[in-house]
């Protein structure tokens, strides 16, 4: 107790990397659930078996960085998350577990780097609506096109937009396309992105 006394003191901490095991998760989630004492924080490390992502990360307004470790058991992100206008980097590294992006990721504005690791796992993840509207992005490693039946759902035609993407993309579900009309490729064909596709 002393210790999280000290580190409630640190209102002006910058990084925060909690690396824990499954004894320790009581702790990781009261540090957890205090994050209204960290509103300086940039960067935020999670390397510890939690299950869940309390909705005071919405006071985290200054973080600009937040990476899982595969150690991290979360399935989805609070929608509290997507206030974070000023993240630029999420780096999900445990995507065995997590399962799906929030519904309001497209208010994430300055959000320039959507990382996954893992082809297999990455490729089952659930991708919103209006990822499209990030047109900030440089990387995106996924990208996974939903259902044609589900409305919510994020669909091929939010890639025309995202024109400063760079390196490696994925892109997951192509038999829900049901192929793309002539002002489409029309637009594909201006695009100058440097990208290479693996389409599955």
């Amino acid at each position: 107790m002393q210790f999280l006394e000290s580190i409630y003191r640190a209102k002006n901490l910058r990084t925060l990397f909690l690396l824990s095991g499954e004894r320790d998760y009581e702790f990781e989630m009261l540090l957890l659930n205090s994050f209204h004492h960290f509103k300086c924080l940039r960067t935020l490390i999670l390397d510890c078996p939690i299950k869940k992502l309390p909705d005071a990360v919405k006071n985290l307004i200054h973080l600009r960085c937040l990476r899982m470790s595969k150690n991290v058991k979360i399935e989805e992100l609070p929608e509290t998350f997507c206030n974070l206008c000023n993240l630029q980097t999420l780096n999900i590294e445990n995507d065995h577990y997590f399962k799906k992006l929030p519904q309001e990721t497209r208010k994430l504005i300055n959000l320039r780097h959507l990382i996954f690791h893992d082809d297999y796992y990455s490729g089952k993840v659930v991708f919103p609506k209006g990822i499209g509207k990030l047109i900030g992005l440089r990387t995106l490693s996924t990208f996974n096109i939903s259902d044609k039946d589900d409305r919510e759902g994020c669909k091929l035609g939010e890639l025309k937009n995202l024109n400063q993407l760079r390196g490696n993309l994925i892109i997951n579900g192509m038999q829900n396309v049901n192929g793309l009309g002539w002002e489409e490729r029309e637009k594909k064909k201006k695009k100058t992105i440097m990208v290479l596709l693996k389409i599955r």
